[in-house]
């Protein structure tokens, strides 16, 4: 039986930390996915408005060129946000690994080292193993164009299955230390 003037204060100190840092981290990698689909919704607003109007602005024309760099703005915008320069787990999780060598599952250790966490990695950049969203290069025909936005398009929905992904390893990490 522990002294009476021995109260384990700091273990519920470290533990209620762990899980804080824990908390804040899941919320910044949900965070990032959402702006990251954001982007990708605006990528694809800017391809349509090329298409959609009657007849669809030629190759070489001012707004087809400002549409088309717009789209690569936002898609190096994407890039930068899977790569951040701020925690470890943010990188590990979204990451691309040719970029970020730390990429991969996010390992952690809370409740006094007792308990081993694990977050798949969900990539989130814009390259081929993560969103696979090409530059728009040179984006000559209109059929070039229409692959553009069905890839766009395909980026999104691996975004959000990647997302749901995400919540789902999340919740469960977050019922196990609570």
């Amino acid at each position: 039986m522990p002294p009476l003037d021995h109260i384990k204060y700091n273990k519920l100190e470290t533990n209620n930390i762990q899980s804080q840092d824990v908390a804040k981290q899941i919320r910044e990698v949900h965070e990032t996915m959402k702006e990251i689909d954001g982007h990708l919704q605006q990528m694809q607003s800017h391809l349509y408005g090329i298409v959609k109007m009657y007849p669809p602005y030629p190759p070489g024309s001012s707004e087809r060129i400002e549409a088309l760099r717009q789209f690569s703005a936002l898609r190096n915008m994407i890039d930068r946000l899977a790569a951040p320069a701020g925690p470890d787990s943010l990188s590990n999780i979204i990451g691309d690994p040719s970029r970020t060598p730390q990429s991969g599952e996010w390992h952690m250790s809370v409740k006094d080292q007792s308990l081993q966490l694990t977050i798949p990695h969900q990539p989130i950049h814009s390259g081929e193993g993560g969103l696979d969203l090409p530059a728009p290069g040179d984006v000559g025909s209109d059929a070039q164009l229409t692959k553009l936005i069905d890839r766009t398009i395909s980026a999104r929905q691996t975004l959000q299955k990647r997302h749901h992904a995400f919540v789902a390893d999340a919740n469960r990490i977050i019922a196990q230390i609570s």
